[in-house]
């Protein structure tokens, strides 16, 4: 189990409390009303399952202009009962209205003790403000000009323009870091008063910070304002700014209380509302950590050892984002912490926070921590590994994947970064073979291998023959290992057909797994070819009879990717002959085939003759791996056969048309490849066109597509057979419909402009067809049927022009949104009825028809 289906395990039990809820509120508010309109909005699931109404509902009134709608119908209902039933001269009762009375006598007491709040601040504000004021008039009636000027900075303070109190805010900062004498103490009090109410702290701050800074008789005094505010969470990164002002009068450590509250305001868990900007660093929460941590480290360390435990999501989110910044620059704190840390990774999670989790921000934490510590690290997680769940394994092999992924930059402030890299290897190859761990987790860590091979391969070469010794061991397997024992519940049986889907689970994960390594071993292949080619020619020069088949077929896949390398071509193509000719196992004839395609495949030279005789032979093979396989060599290489060997492959392929013939997907790679010997070769153009032609229809839509494409690609407009493509292009596209919001829309363009490219000898002797093809999409497609007109026009056959836009202008409905575009269909086949007048000579009814399309009616 995953940590998202963890975090959504009890999501049944949670909507069966919602759906009882529900129930009730339904009831009360049934009977509370009659004038009560009620309607469920949505089906579920879990409503099916329980019978409970775990859906959303609207509620309205014939009285109220509005609905509301939603899910948790207490909420809904409680403010609709508060908001329009108090009072309500239509209140008609159903039954027993106590429900409704109870909802809207606690809404009502609910809304006095708030207003009484509201006005206990407001009454707050005013007295502050009033005293404030009194202290600023004493202030001035002693002060020198400059100090009166300040005094009406502070006053500004107090105004109701924004821009001014922001303005007021900058000019004090200003004085107060040229001239902080300029502050009497009563001001300085004032600030300091003022720094701790909601309305002035933002604006006080930074005057005190600047007054901390250039004055050390202040700092006294703004101490017991700092360190409360940090502890009830206010302004804390402001706040602790001016603690680092307030220099040595704050003792180090802080608190315990202080450094809690310094590492809970860094809100990590918000992390998700800031995707528009850069999250925040916490520079003075940092600074402020540091100093207590240099101090006392353990004073810090218990404070993160508690908050790690803390069963909150969101609390371990910010304990963990303060952690990861606090171990940059000192680093041997998560090293210290690395128990704590492992056992805050195995607690549950909630998931609440999307993909913001405790578990991702950890993982990160362990990864820097790896850096300094490989071993030490590597020893607890393999200790949490053994005796974890899936869940937390999973994110243990994160770990260990990413450090195999460092990129230079990483790596520079690492000082022996191989020896980091070879234990997360090794690690991470140990847990893809233990036969004890589940398939899936054992897929991840050779996931891991393989992109680590492929984007830094530097790192794991030298373990190229390790592990494949390890794929000789498995390849030839087909059963996947037993699961792990499970804990049975006396009295349940599992359901054969579960245990069937799970046992084709585990075949499949065992195959993904064989896949992965074999990928891992191909990219190290592809990066140093001239470093592996020895030990893949020794596995398939080994005459032990241990060398199975599928192993052979692993080296000859590896084989293709060592022949790209020119150099290397020569002492690959041998053995490459060999497994062509390997009539043992079909297995490895099959991959050699596919190795040949991708030795080739970017070179400028050819296979040798030799070898595309033996495709030709392998075309006509009974086994279908093989012939396939030698199909898709004629598609990706057509250019490689001599005209000799293409008329005996093309032989071969028209014998697959009548054996496929059942089989749309193979029909289009069969007729994909007779037509690459025909672009290649144009004596074979007729009988590719021929046996192509034979196939279709093939019975669905895209192959049809895909080949009527080819055919567009492969002969030219002015090709003596572009008659009959001509004619299978307008049959395709009067029998398939177009999809406009499909990207392949693209190809029925090229088809149009290819008959537009027609010689006008080859359109005399299709037009009739085409104009059979463009009364049939007529029917069901009027608006591309206008391609097949302007197809008309362009070769001058204006009575099939006219002819075709009458027909698709009787096709549209006679709508109104349609008739703007009905109108110029018929202005256009009134011209093309006039062009056609003109062609026969007969000027005057061409005239008159010209002078009629004034008029739509007419």
């Amino acid at each position: 189990m995953r940590r998202y289906d963890e975090s959504r395990k009890d999501d049944f039990d949670q909507s069966l409390e919602l759906g009882r809820d529900n129930q009730e509120c339904l009831d009360g508010m049934n009977a509370w009303c009659t004038n009560v309109e009620i309607a469920r909005e949505s089906q579920g699931l879990y409503a099916e399952m329980s019978g409970l109404p775990i859906a959303s509902h609207s509620i309205g009134c014939p009285h109220v202009e509005h609905k509301s709608s939603s899910m948790n119908l207490r909420w809904i209902f409680s403010e609709f009962l508060s908001q329009h039933c108090q009072g309500c001269p239509h209140h008609s009762p159903a039954g027993d209205p106590s429900w409704g009375n109870e909802i809207i006598a606690s809404q009502r007491k609910a809304v006095e003790a708030r207003e009484g709040k509201e006005a206990d601040e407001t009454a707050r504000i005013s007295e502050l403000r009033a005293n404030l004021a009194d202290q600023s008039t004493q202030i001035g009636e002693m002060a020198s000009p400059e100090t009166r000027e300040l005094i009406q900075f502070l006053e500004q303070l107090f105004s109701e323009d924004a821009s001014k109190r922001a303005a007021a805010s900058q000019r004090l900062v200003e004085s107060a870091s040229l001239a902080p004498e300029l502050f009497p103490d009563a001001s300085v009090t004032l600030l300091i008063t003022l720094a701790s109410t909601d309305d002035h702290a933002e604006l006080t701050l930074p005057t005190c910070i600047a007054l901390a800074r250039a004055s050390q008789s202040v700092r006294a005094a703004m101490l017991p304002m700092a360190t409360a505010n940090i502890e009830r969470g206010f302004y804390t990164e402001l706040t602790a700014e001016l603690v680092d002002a307030l220099g040595d009068t704050v003792q180090y450590p802080l608190s315990d209380t202080l450094i809690d509250s310094l590492i809970r305001t860094q809100h990590d868990d918000m992390a998700f509302l800031l995707w528009h900007r850069s999250s925040p660093s916490y520079q003075w929460h940092l600074n402020a950590l540091q100093r207590s941590y240099d101090a006392d480290q353990e004073s810090v360390r218990q404070a993160f050892r508690l908050g790690l435990q803390n069963l909150d999501d969101r609390t371990r989110i910010r304990y963990c984002g303060a952690l990861k910044r606090l171990q940059r620059s000192r680093p041997s704190i998560a090293v210290d912490l690395i128990e704590s840390i492992a056992q805050s990774l195995c607690l549950f999670e909630t998931n609440d926070s999307g993909s913001n989790t405790p578990s991702a921000e950890i993982v990160g934490v362990l990864q820097h921590a790896f850096k300094f510590a490989p071993d030490q690290v590597d020893e607890e997680l393999a200790s949490t590994f053994a005796g974890s769940r899936p869940a937390v394994k999973e994110d243990i092999i994160r770990v260990y994947s990413d450090l195999l992924d460092w990129d230079d930059e990483k790596t520079k402030e690492v000082d022996d970064i191989a020896r980091s890299q070879q234990i997360a290897f090794g690690r991470l190859f140990d847990w893809v073979k233990d036969d004890t761990l589940e398939l899936d987790l054992r897929g991840e860590a050779a996931e891991a291998l393989e992109n680590a091979a492929s984007h830094r391969p530097v790192v794991i070469s030298e373990k190229f023959d390790a592990i494949l010794g390890y794929l000789a061991l498995i390849v030839a397997i087909k059963e996947p290992p037993e699961p792990p024992p499970k804990i049975i519940i006396p009295g349940e049986s599992e359901d054969p057909r579960l245990a069937g889907l799970q046992a084709h689970g585990r075949k499949r994960e065992w195959l993904m797994l064989k896949d992965r390594l074999i990928r891992c071993l191909k990219h190290l292949t592809e990066q140093q070819s001239s470093v592996h080619f020895d030990t893949v020619a020794g596995c398939l020069q080994n005459r032990d009879a241990n060398v199975g088949a599928e192993l052979k077929a692993v080296c000859m896949t590896l084989l293709g990717t060592i022949g790209e390398n020119y150099q290397l071509r020569s002492k690959a193509l041998p053995l490459l002959m060999k497994g062509l000719m390997d009539y043992e196992s079909v297995w490895v004839r099959g991959h050699a085939i596919d190795a040949t395609c991708e030795m080739f495949r970017y070179s400028k030279s050819p296979p040798p003759s030799n070898i595309i005789d033996i495709m030709n032979v392998h075309l006509r093979d009974t086994y279908t791996m093989v012939h396939k396989a030698a199909v898709e060599v004629v598609s990706r290489g057509p250019r490689w056969f001599d005209e000799d060997q293409a008329l005996d492959a093309m032989t071969a392929l028209a014998t697959h048309l009548k054996v496929y013939k059942d089989d749309p997907i193979q029909l289009e790679s069969i007729c994909e490849a007779i037509l690459g010997l025909a672009r290649q070769h144009d004596g074979l153009m007729h009988i590719a066109i021929g046996l192509v032609k034979s196939t279709l229809p093939t019975g669905e839509s895209r192959p049809d597509q895909k080949i009527i494409a080819n055919l567009v690609r492969t002969c030219p407009p002015n090709s003596p057979i572009a008659g009959v493509v001509s004619i299978l292009i307008a049959e395709f596209l009067a029998r398939v419909r177009s999809r406009r919001l499909n990207g392949y829309e693209h190809d029925r363009k090229r088809m149009f402009q290819w008959l537009h490219s027609l010689p006008p000898r080859t359109y005399q002797h299709i037009s009739n067809q085409l104009l059979n093809a463009a009364r049939e999409m007529a029917v069901h497609d009027p608006w591309e049927t206008t391609h097949f007109a302007s197809l008309f026009s362009h070769f001058g056959d204006f009575a099939k022009e006219n002819s075709i836009l009458d027909t698709v202008r009787n096709a549209i409905r006679d709508e109104p949104r349609h008739q703007e575009f009905r109108d110029d269909l018929l202005k256009l086949a009134t011209v093309a009825k006039g062009n056609a007048c003109l062609r026969t000579g007969d000027v005057d009814l061409a005239m008159a028809t010209f002078a009629s399309q004034g008029d739509p009616q007419s």
